[in-house]
């Protein structure tokens, strides 16, 4: 394939783009919580309002450069990151609740197989294992280096290393958590995996929600920004019926259901508006650039100083600031006690008396948090908030 014709729009196919001037003054990141240098091209489709970046050649030798060092979960030694669960009110891991969930909402059998697209070390595969045992499970990846951690979990048939599309077999549920937006032609693997799916199979998506997560702009190798009207979208253009696409299962992310029947749900989605698709870029830009200045001045009467968090948004403050900070905070203790930029990574309790603590999170994000931790010895601080009621 020639990449220079990929000039089209990934979710409608539309020639129109518009390009956000300035973004490549940014520094990035990785879908895997490394820094990465500042560039890169952000687009908006002018006809469906999907917001993406344009593949060229200068895009794909990044992600090859990106891919050839990765690493899964590479501060908890391989172990995912914890979520909020509303229902418990309790931190726990995310693939636990969002497969509680799919049970839930889907009502699965008791045995069955599952394709996890993407499936890194395993932690989805893990926790499905643990909630539903008697199901067989298959994983695809670009490589085998994860197949020996695999190969440990209960139920584990095989790992695929071939495109989706020439996977073997036919499957109750595929699954594709934090997957779809890394691929090329994200509409091709959908369209590719309707004949991989049982007759009354589903297909499970989860991925960002840049309606509340401005920090998925800045990841490099993320080269689709979903909202649940995108992401519907490129569903039923590729012969899936939308039964559901949740905002509320994980914070900041969209959970969806997919199945084979046109009608099964919400039927046909209405096209994001390109103007207000627009609107929101802009502002989580502007946003970024406001939370970076105000991270540096709010910390600046503090000592020592940190930043909440240890993922993707502390990894951009984090690489933005540099010896501005002293340490990070983090409630997953399996983190704990690593280390980010050369700096510690301290669970809450630890955090030194009278020190100042930096909420670099989207604003309903670190309300949450400040709420739950604001008897803590030391200060928190709020980051500054949207300017539009349209957005949190």
């Amino acid at each position: 394939m020639k990449w220079d014709a990929m000039n089209s729009c990934l979710v409608c196919d539309a020639s129109e783009l518009s390009e956000f001037p300035g973004f490549d003054a940014f520094l990035r990141i990785t879908s895997d919580e490394q820094p990465f240098r500042r560039g890169g091209r952000l687009f908006v489709c002018d006809a469906c309002g999907a917001v993406q970046k344009r593949i060229d050649e200068q895009l794909l030798t990044e992600i090859g450069e990106i891919y050839a060092k990765y690493a899964t979960f590479r501060k908890s030694d391989g172990d995912e990151q914890i979520a909020f669960d509303q229902r418990r009110g309790s931190l726990r891991r995310r693939s636990a609740i969002l497969i509680e969930k799919i049970h839930e909402m889907a009502g699965l059998a008791d045995s069955g197989r599952i394709l996890d697209i993407g499936c890194g070390n395993g932690v989805t595969l893990k926790a499905f294992s643990e909630l539903l045992p008697r199901w067989s499970l298959f994983g695809q990846e670009i490589d085998n280096r994860s197949e020996g951690a695999l190969k440990l979990l209960p139920g584990f048939e095989q790992l695929f290393t071939c495109a989706p599309g020439a996977i073997p077999g036919r499957y109750a549920l595929i699954s594709l958590v934090h997957t779809l937006e890394h691929f090329v032609q994200p509409s091709c693997i959908l369209q590719g995996l309707v004949s991989k799916l049982e007759q009354h199979g589903l297909l499970f998506v989860q991925v960002c929600n840049l309606e509340e997560n401005p920090f998925d702009l800045l990841i490099a190798d993320h080269l689709l920004h979903f909202t649940p009207s995108t992401l519907s979208r490129l569903a039923q253009k590729a012969g899936y019926g939308v039964m559901s696409t949740a905002t509320d299962w994980i914070s900041k992310e969209i959970s969806a259901l997919f199945s084979l029947e046109p009608d099964s749900g919400q039927g046909k989605v209405p096209i994001e508006l390109p103007g207000l698709a627009k609107q929101r870029v802009r502002m989580h830009l502007e946003w970024l650039r406001k939370l970076e200045a105000s991270a540096r001045t709010e910390l600046a009467g503090f000592t020592p100083r940190g930043f909440f968090g240890s993922t993707i948004a502390a990894t951009w403050l984090g690489g933005a600031l540099g010896d501005a900070i002293d340490f990070f905070v983090e409630e997953d203790s399996s983190r704990c006690g690593k280390q980010l930029f050369q700096k510690p990574i301290l669970h809450p309790r630890d955090v030194p008396e009278g020190a100042g603590v930096y909420l670099g999170l989207a604003p309903v994000t670190a309300k949450k948090i400040h709420s739950r931790l604001v008897n803590s010895k030391f200060k928190l601080i709020l980051p500054p908030e949207y300017e539009d009621h349209l957005l949190c």
